[in-house]
């Protein structure tokens, strides 16, 4: 957003933290003049924010279980000021990996699948002749 702009990124914006880089996209965001695709961000942008805690918290806790209920996971961390303990499942890990894949689908593809129509349009396919044989109706 910065180049199309004629500017240079934030340093943050290729910061390992990913608090820091979506600080500064958001920043990045907030200087674009007011369009849909403004409006799309920014809504975008409260999404990324609800994600963010649940995602560090899985991604960089330790995981251990429960010896009373082995089914039972958890992450957690025990260092000052940032200690956390979070109940593990996989209806959570699957609908934060969805909420995830949400957010790069419409950073990726602005206008939705349209975009992803065309690219993939571009790219060109390739179908197996066995395959296309196997999947004709009129066999």
């Amino acid at each position: 957003m910065a180049a199309a702009r004629g500017a240079e990124a934030a340093s943050d914006a290729f910061n390992l933290s990913l608090s820091r880089r979506f600080k500064a996209w958001l920043a990045e965001v907030r200087l674009l003049p007011d369009s849909p695709r403004k409006t799309q961000l920014e809504k975008l942008s409260g999404k990324i924010a609800n994600c963010e805690d649940r995602r560090h918290k899985t991604i960089h806790g330790l995981w251990a279980w429960d010896m009373a209920d082995p089914d039972k996971l958890k992450t957690f961390s025990e260092r000052p000021r940032v200690g956390f303990e979070i109940d593990i499942d996989l209806d959570g890990l699957v609908k934060l990996a969805q909420e995830i894949g949400e957010i790069n689908f419409v950073l990726a593809y602005p206008n939705g699948l349209e975009d992803f129509y065309e690219e993939k349009a571009q790219a060109g396919s390739y179908i197996s002749r066995s395959f296309l044989r196997a999947i004709r109706e009129d066999k």
